[in-house]
């Protein structure tokens, strides 16, 4: 009886993991954890990539669409006594729009804007003052072309009150993290009609 309860102390003391099999373990949960935090680090960097690149599309289109509207309604002088409507200045990366919005005589809206190389960015300027400040980030380049009435284009119209059609075109890339690894630019142009000059 003895002998029996002494085999099976020796037994059940014996069942434990061996060292090569805690080893093997610990090796097989690192490779995994290594697996799972590859997938986490690129799926992040995904993530933040499409984020970046969705805020800069939807950047330059929303910046297109406003420009083109200011473009459609320039030189609007309802009652015919804004002396000033039109296009102030014009060239390939600055376009200074006023027109009467509220007919009421005077050109109240007066819009100025340019591309700032250094920071990188569509700048615009509103009724003359306050300094200008970034309609959108992270602009590679910009450039207004211009359709005159005589069916020419140009970067540099000699006269703005010649401009019946100017095309848009922004280029942009995103920047920060992944910027060196994702470099692709994204271009959008739209092409405005302005409606109201040459009447």
């Amino acid at each position: 009886m003895i002998r029996m309860q002494q085999n099976q102390i020796s037994q059940v003391s014996q069942g434990g993991f061996t060292l090569i099999e805690l080893l093997v373990a610990a090796a097989l949960l690192g490779i995994v954890l290594a697996a799972v935090t590859g997938i986490f680090i690129s799926t992040n960097e995904l993530h933040t990539v499409q984020n970046k690149v969705v805020q800069i599309q939807q950047g330059i289109r929303g910046s297109l669409d406003i420009l083109s509207r200011d473009i459609r309604l320039s030189g609007m002088n309802p009652t015919g006594e804004a002396a000033n409507a039109g296009f102030a200045a014009a060239n390939a990366t600055n376009l200074h729009i006023r027109y009467d919005f509220s007919e009421n005589g005077t050109c109240d809206r007066d819009r100025h804007y340019q591309y700032d190389a250094g920071q990188r960015r569509l700048e615009v300027e509103t009724n003359g003052g306050g300094g200008f400040y970034g309609l959108v980030e992270d602009i590679d380049s910009m450039a207004f072309t211009y359709t005159l009435n005589d069916g020419s284009t140009t970067s540099n119209p000699a006269d703005p009150e010649d401009i019946r059609i100017i095309t848009v075109s922004i280029c942009g890339q995103i920047s920060g993290a992944y910027a060196n690894t994702f470099d692709e630019t994204y271009c959008f142009n739209n092409t405005a009609y302005c409606r109201n000059m040459g009447l």
